[in-house]
Formats: structure tokens, C-alpha cells, sequence
């Protein structure tokens, strides 16, 4: 499931892409390693989400505006719905963009790096 979500977002036209791996890292960097992305560890993933956000974040170029935080368990997710984000985000200028599906807020979304 984690090499599609990967997959799905090498499809779509995000810029650069960080995949950070907490439990079991050593075994699933092997498989996921590939050109175009960049894959760190958060030794600390038993503390939550946040912290593997934290680690994500801090890798991310000084020259992007925005991240894109997806994740792994939506590999339904489309390159086409990850780039209507990615658009929205840039033509609105707001420090978050968040989908909605039937009514909810979703994942993936858009934050904006001054915002963070």
C-alpha cells in the first residue's frame, strides 16, 4: 500500500517528495527506495503523527511555499485530486487547503510552510 500511495504522488505534480518511516524502517526503506524521492526516519514514532509530520517538514526545501501531507493508508487518493490541491493552493494563497468528501474534511492536504 505505501509504494502506491508513493506512487500516486510521483504521478501528480508535486515537486518534491519525503516519505518518513517510523516502525519497521529498516525493512521497508529497501523495498521503497527509489529515484525522485527522499525517505527519512523518525526514531521517535511511537510518540504519533505529529512527530513523523515534524520530520517531514524539516526536510522540506527552504524554496517551497507549501507541503503536501499525505498519507500512507490512501492509496485511493488521485494524482489528479492531489494536483486540484496543489492548484488551489497556489491560486488562493492560503495557509491551508483541505478536501472535503461528502460533506467532512479529508486528507491529503496543503499547508502553507509560513504557516507552520
Amino acid at each position: 500500500m505505501l509504494q502506491h500511495s508513493i506512487q500516486r504522488v510521483l504521478e501528480s505534480n508535486v515537486q518534491e517528495v519525503i516519505v518518513v518511516l517510523g516502525y519497521a524502517a529498516e525493512e521497508i526503506m529497501p523495498v521503497i527506495s527509489s529515484a525522485g524521492i527522499k525517505v527519512l526516519t523518525n526514531p521517535h514514532y511511537n510518540r504519533g503523527l505529529s512527530e513523523s509530520r515534524k520530520v517531514g517538514l524539516r526536510a522540506v526545501s527552504p524554496d517551497s511555499s507549501g507541503a503536501l501531507i499525505y498519507l500512507a493508508d490512501q492509496p485511493l487518493v488521485s494524482p489528479r485530486t492531489i494536483d486540484k490541491l496543489i492548484e488551489t493552493f497556489k491560486a488562493t494563497r492560503a495557509l491551508a487547503v483541505v478536501p472535503t468528501y461528502r460533506g467532512e474534511r479529508g486528507n491529503p492536504v496543503v499547508l502553507a510552510l509560513a504557516f507552520l
